[in-house]
């Protein structure tokens, strides 16, 4: 049982370190399954020049062009998103 629970620390320190990782090195945005923003990593921020404060809570959509923001597919994605289907 010990070395189970060791086994289980190591894995979620490896977690953590991969995300540590990420977030060090790339562009990391999150959102709800609506669409909403929850938080972006400083990457992505200095990335598109944006202040955290002035797109938490925004839709993706902001990200979007008009075509792609009224396009069937698009809407599709965020609407089974909502509803528990999950995309890889």
């Amino acid at each position: 049982m010990e070395a189970l629970k060791t086994d289980q620390y190591v894995e979620n320190d490896s977690r953590d370190e991969q995300l540590i990782a990420l977030h060090e090195n790339f562009a990391v945005i999150e959102f709800d399954p609506d669409g909403n923003i929850l938080h972006a990593n400083e990457n992505f921020l200095k990335a598109l020049g944006y202040e955290l404060n002035e797109i938490v809570g925004q839709h993706h959509r902001m990200f979007c062009t008009d075509e792609t923001k009224n396009d069937s597919s698009y809407i599709k994605f965020w609407s089974e998103l909502a509803n528990g289907k999950s995309h890889v």
